[in-house]
C-alpha cells in the first residue's frame, strides 16, 4: 500500500468514525440545539461528511452494501484491520443496530425474527408465508388490499375478492396479483418476484411487465429487469427448509444468509459481490454456508466482532 492510498484510507476511516459519533449523538435522546448546529457545520465542512453520514444510516438500517465502505475496506491489509481502523461506527452499528431499529421504527403488522418462519392468515383470507427477518404491513379497505414488504421475503396465496386489487409494495416495486400465488423477496439491490400460479403485474418507475406462472423478474435500484424462467424448487426452497443458490451473486447469497443466522456478513468490494456462488444448505445448518463460501471462493473472512464478519478478496 503506497503512502497516498494509506493516507486516503485513514482520512476516510476518520470521517466514518466522526459520522458514527454524530449519528450516536443525534439518536441518543433529544439532541440539543447546540449539537444540531455543530452537526450542520460539520456537514458543510466537507462534502465527504454527508456521504459518510448517509452510509452510516444505510448500514444501520440493514443495507449491508455500502459502496464507499467496501471499496476503502478492500484496500486495507489484513494486518491493519482493527476495530478502530474499520471505524467505531461500523462496530457499534453491527453490534446494536438491529435492536435500535426494532425499538424506534413503526412495527410491521406481521414480522419474523432472524431464522424464524411463520404463516399468517390475512383479514381477507389470503395467506402469507414469511421467511426469516421479514416485516409486512397491511392497508386493507373496502376497495383495495395494499401491503408493504419492509424487509425479508414472503410468499402470498391470494384469496379471491372481486373489485379489491391485491398489491405488494417493496423497494420501489409494486406487484399486483391477478388471482395468484407468488413471492416477493428483498435481494442485495432491490427485490425479486417469483410467480408460482397465474400471473402478476410488476411496476417500477415508468416500466411494467406481466409475469406468468413459472417466471420471475427483479427490480434492482428501481429498474425493472427482464422476465426469465423461474426454478421454483430453487427460488422458493426456503419454504421447505432449504437454501439453494445456483450461480447467484455473492451479494444476494450474503443478503439471504444474514436473515437466517445471527450476526452479519458484509462483502467488501463490488467485484467480489458479483461473484457467482452455487450450493445447497439446510436452513438448520446455515452456519456451514459461511465455511462453504470460504472454501469455494478466493476470499478471506475477517471477524471484527462476534456479530460482524467481513468478506475480502483473497
Amino acid at each position: 500500500m503506497n503512502d497516498d492510498t494509506d493516507d486516503a484510507a485513514h482520512r476516510h476511516i476518520r470521517i466514518v468514525e466522526e459520522a458514527a459519533d454524530w449519528f450516536a449523538r443525534l439518536n441518543d435522546g433529544k439532541p440539543s440545539a447546540h449539537h444540531r448546529e455543530a452537526f450542520a457545520a460539520w456537514l458543510k465542512a466537507d462534502e465527504r461528511h454527508l456521504r459518510a453520514y448517509q452510509d452510516i444510516q444505510r448500514l444501520w438500517n440493514g443495507a449491508g452494501d455500502v459502496e464507499d465502505l467496501k471499496e476503502y475496506g478492500a484496500k486495507l491489509e489484513k494486518k491493519r484491520l482493527t476495530r478502530r481502523q474499520l471505524g467505531a461506527g461500523i462496530f457499534l452499528l453491527a453490534a446494536g443496530g438491529a435492536g435500535w431499529q426494532a425499538a424506534t421504527r413503526r412495527r410491521p403488522d406481521y414480522e419474523t425474527g432472524t431464522g424464524e418462519r411463520r404463516t399468517v392468515v390475512l383479514p381477507d383470507g389470503s395467506t402469507a408465508d414469511l421467511a426469516a427477518a421479514t416485516g409486512l404491513s397491511l392497508d386493507f379497505s373496502a376497495a383495495t388490499r395494499r401491503l408493504v414488504l419492509h424487509e425479508g421475503e414472503a410468499f402470498f396465496t391470494v384469496a379471491s375478492s372481486p373489485g379489491r386489487p391485491f398489491s405488494v409494495q417493496s423497494a420501489g416495486a409494486e406487484t399486483v396479483a391477478l388471482g395468484t400465488a407468488f413471492s416477493v423477496g428483498h435481494a442485495a439491490d432491490g427485490v425479486r418476484i417469483v410467480v408460482a400460479e397465474h400471473a402478476v403485474d410488476v411496476r417500477a418507475g415508468d416500466r411494467s411487465a406481466r409475469i406468468a406462472a413459472g417466471q420471475r423478474t427483479r427490480v434492482d435500484n428501481g429498474a425493472l429487469g427482464p422476465v426469465e424462467p423461474a426454478d421454483l424448487e430453487t427460488d422458493l426452497a426456503w419454504r421447505d427448509g432449504r437454501l439453494i443458490f445456483t450461480q447467484a451473486p455473492l451479494s444476494d447469497v450474503v443478503a439471504t444468509i444474514n436473515r437466517w443466522r445471527p450476526g452479519r456478513l458484509v462483502v467488501m468490494g463490488t467485484e467480489l459481490s458479483r461473484r457467482p456462488v452455487t450450493f445447497i444448505s439446510e436452513i438448520a445448518r446455515v452456519d456451514e454456508v459461511v465455511d462453504e463460501i470460504e472454501r469455494a471462493l478466493p476470499v478471506r473472512m475477517v471477524g471484527v466482532t462476534p456479530w460482524l464478519t467481513l468478506i475480502f478478496p483473497a
